[in-house]
């Protein structure tokens, strides 16, 4: 006995293009950031004094002390902006799972992944 199930989606508006251009901002800058600290932590390959200096100048300029804040405020909005998408219901989690064993499609698998990964 097959049950069909409809959900009432609304038509995406310009504040929904807006959010999803704020969290693509986000995450390009999140990665910027983890990029940047790779690079910087990595210098103390270069020499340890090197990653000293580069301590130092992070520590005069207060930049830990105001950075620290911003990534998480970064990391924080990037995170609400991208759980608006995801169902935390059980029945809409349910019916998407359900929809992507019917589908069979290889883009929807890498969303349920991706939305499973993310909580």
């Amino acid at each position: 006995m097959a049950i069909d199930l409809t959900m009432h989606i609304d038509r995406p508006g310009r504040r929904d293009a807006l959010l999803d251009w704020l969290q693509m901002l986000t995450g390009a800058g999140l990665i910027v950031f983890m990029w940047s600290h790779m690079i910087l932590v990595s210098s103390v390959v270069i020499s340890p004094r090197a990653m000293d200096a580069l301590a130092y100048f992070f520590e005069a300029t207060y930049m830990a002390q105001v950075g620290g804040p911003l990534i998480f405020m970064a990391f924080l909005l990037h995170f609400v902006l991208g759980a608006r998408k995801i169902p935390f219901r059980a029945r809409d989690q349910r019916t998407i799972w359900r929809h992507s064993l019917m589908l069979r499609h290889r883009d929807t698998w890498l969303w349920v992944v991706q939305a499973v990964t993310a909580m």
